[in-house]
């Protein structure tokens, strides 16, 4: 999952004081919740040079 990833990564660069990424949502999110959450954690990873693995469109709200 991306946001296991994104979190591991995180941990390894702590001395950066890097945020903590962007949190996963319950499982009853509405689609448009997890759109949102998905941008928010692109952002994220581009402010802070963290990559997130290529994907299909609509793996993008559901694989987090």
């Amino acid at each position: 999952m991306i946001y296991e990833k994104l979190h591991r990564e995180w941990v390894e660069r702590a001395e950066e004081e890097v945020p903590e990424p962007p949190h996963l949502l319950p499982s009853m999110t509405s689609d448009a919740h997890r759109q949102d959450r998905w941008q928010e954690t692109v952002e994220w990873a581009e402010q802070y040079g963290f990559e997130i693995p290529a994907m299909s469109e609509d793996e993008k709200y559901y694989k987090m």
